[in-house]
């Protein structure tokens, strides 16, 4: 009977009835995914328990760790923000995460590609990981970093040159944007003895919006690891249509770090920079090859320099909002040290209210604000007191986590006290403010981080008195920062500034 029914008409009967069962398809997954998928009774949105898109739409707008606040205060510590994921923001859910041995999540993207025989370290698995680890976090121990003070005041000196100069002439500049170049430059001058030239002229070099920019690529690859998976047809198919443009950034950081890294290696200097260190521990253990080293050169350039210069722009645009800290700060400083010279590494470790001001930007303002994703083992996992089984994502977004009342009182305003007078600030949890993250995954950058934010801050507040040049809109804390963007990093930070140089008898 089949037979004597025109081929238009079972071309239109074939078609119905796929769409048919797309659609029961469809309905199938939305009903499974809601009453019966093991994370039915977390709560959360409902269409992010059906469908990976509202993460998408979040992360491809450069919003998603805003986004992912905004549903903890209405859904509480654990939500559900994905068919098989849950974002956590309380100081426990940081330990039972990131302590307890659980792997990267393949959803994951790093901002720096791999080579053929390399893989960068923090898209490594764990064993690999925990192998360039070993040989490169030597390099950035707190011994190591000390050593290098010299190289790091050198970069210091010619942000004050320029900082002088804008000074004198009375010109509006881009603070955040100085900020970018000098620890793009000390990144540089401690890994390969080379800096970009440009801070001179007050102006960015190529190299500065590239690396700012090739996050851009990760966050897509990311949105198509999450539609689709990781490895798939369709994820090797989608992947070729990510834009030239975002692919040309992440390649170009690849080849400009890889060519300085080749040079550094092939250069007979006597001079004892951190690359050296890591060929020392190459020679001494062997745990990591040269096209290793080329290509985590990349991810210490990346990570070396975009997380502190936010830091610093963030300490820099709260000080000049609050006049009270602003003078406790500068009459700190100005008091402890007769001459620019006297400001070392060994006299700003012990400035306790710049201290508590660094440590309170790095809370308000999380350099990395996203959430690392991790995978549950198979047997499961106790997340601050809710049983989670294996194969879930579970990450702790920083922003959520600093700016959530459950961890700090008025978790909105800057108040560098909070790390001073205890008592006080009694309710706080500080242990929810992990701006370098917890684990065997942990920055290894954190000395060196530290030691840029506390010279720099130091030495531009003995010499300047700064003026915000406008009403700096793109901070408006209003509406969960809807003015700021981020990805892996902050994006695009305007701190436009004016210098009044201190006159001393």
């Amino acid at each position: 009977m089949f037979d004597v029914i025109p081929s238009y008409e079972k071309a239109t009967l074939v078609a119905g009835a796929a769409i048919l069962l797309g659609v029961l398809w469809v309905i199938g997954v939305v009903i499974y995914r809601l009453r019966f998928h093991a994370l039915a009774n977390f709560p959360g949105p409902k269409f992010n328990a059906i469908s990976s898109i509202p993460t998408i739409r979040s992360l491809l707008q450069a919003r998603r760790p805003m986004d992912i606040k905004i549903l903890h205060d209405k859904f509480g510590p654990v939500v559900r923000v994905g068919p098989n994921e849950l974002t956590f923001n309380s100081a426990k859910a940081w330990r039972d995460i990131y302590l307890q041995g659980m792997q990267k999540d393949a959803i994951h993207v790093g901002t720096v590609k791999g080579l053929p025989e390399a893989l960068p370290m923090n898209m490594a698995d764990e064993v690999t990981h925990s192998r360039l680890r070993r040989a490169i976090a030597p390099a950035f121990s707190a011994k190591a970093i000390l050593e290098q003070e010299d190289v790091i005041q050198a970069q210091v000196t010619r942000l004050m040159e320029v900082v002088h100069c804008m000074g004198n002439k009375k010109e509006v500049f881009n603070m955040a944007e100085c900020y970018t170049i000098t620890t793009l430059n000390i990144i540089l001058a401690l890994i390969f003895g080379e800096e970009l030239g440009c801070l001179e002229e007050g102006e960015s070099n190529d190299w500065a919006p590239i690396v700012s920019q090739t996050v851009k690529e990760s966050a897509s690859e990311q949105a198509i690891r999450r539609l689709f998976g990781h490895g798939t047809i369709l994820y090797r198919l989608l992947i070729g249509f990510i834009p030239v443009k975002l692919r040309a950034h992440m390649d170009k950081h690849l080849i400009l770090s890889v060519s300085l890294a080749r040079r550094r290696l092939e250069a007979n200097t006597v001079r004892k920079d951190l690359m050296s260190l890591i060929m020392q521990q190459r020679e001494i253990k062997g745990e990591i090859s040269v096209d290793e080293i080329l290509v985590n050169s990349a991810v210490l350039l990346f990570a070396g320099s975009q997380t502190t210069a936010s830091l610093l722009s963030a300490l820099t645009y709260h000080l000049l909002g609050d006049k009270n800290t602003y003078t406790r700060l500068t009459t700190e400083i100005r008091s402890s040290f007769k001459d620019e010279d006297e400001i070392c590494s060994k006299y700003v470790a012990k400035l306790p209210f710049l201290n508590a001001c660094i440590e309170e930007a790095l809370r308000i303002f999380p350099p990395a604000p996203i959430g690392l994703p991790r995978t549950v083992p198979k047997e499961g996992a106790l997340i601050d007191g809710h049983l989670v089984p294996g194969g879930v994502t579970v990450s702790v977004v920083s922003w959520s986590a600093t700016h959530n009342a459950a961890n700090f009182q008025d978790p909105d305003s800057f108040s560098p006290n909070r790390w001073i007078d205890k008592d006080k600030h009694h309710g706080d949890t500080r242990a929810a403010s992990q701006p370098f993250g917890l684990g065997p995954r942990a920055c290894i950058g954190k000395y060196l981080a530290y030691l840029e934010a506390r010279l720099i801050i130091c030495r531009l507040l003995w010499n300047f008195d700064l003026v915000p040049a406008d009403s700096m809109t793109q901070w408006d804390p209003s509406g969960e920062m809807k003015y700021m963007k981020t990805f892996t990093v902050w994006q695009d930070i305007i701190l436009n500034t004016k210098a009044v140089p201190v006159e001393r008898c």
